[in-house]
């Protein structure tokens, strides 16, 4: 798959999230701890991390060039988040992977981790369609 141009949102900027890699085909997106981020003393918050599966499904979309069928972008339905453990002060990643993807409905999930992508931090489904 050739490399495209991926725009993150403003909120990237606000985090200081920006695309670290490709891996697979997919945009990964990384996030240095700092106090923009900080939850709990030493963790991220959970809102970050839903934050950065989000940045990493409209990265995906854009990657995949997946519009409706008016050429319409698609816009997050809905989305589930599991919290699986605690995010510490070190860099974090997340990509999403496309799960189903069709005329009106697109289903995706992102996975979030630090050292080890095989033991995420967050893990959520997130359910999209044509704005």
């Amino acid at each position: 798959m050739e490399a495209v141009t991926v725009d993150l949102p403003p909120y990237a900027e606000l985090i200081g999230a920006t695309i670290d890699h490709w891996s697979d085909g997919y945009p990964v997106i990384a996030v240095n701890y700092s106090v923009r981020v900080c939850g709990n003393p030493g963790t991220f918050h959970g809102g970050v991390l839903g934050g950065l599966a989000d940045l990493a499904v409209t990265a995906t979309l854009q990657a995949r060039n997946l519009v409706g069928p008016d050429g319409a972008p698609f816009a997050t339905l809905n989305t589930t988040i599991e919290y699986l453990r605690g995010g510490l002060e070190m860099r974090t990643y997340a990509r999403a992977t496309i799960i189903r993807s069709g005329r009106r409905l697109a289903c995706i999930k992102a996975e979030i981790w630090q050292d080890d992508p095989a033991s995420p931090c967050a893990i959520a489904i997130v359910n999209c369609s044509p704005a």
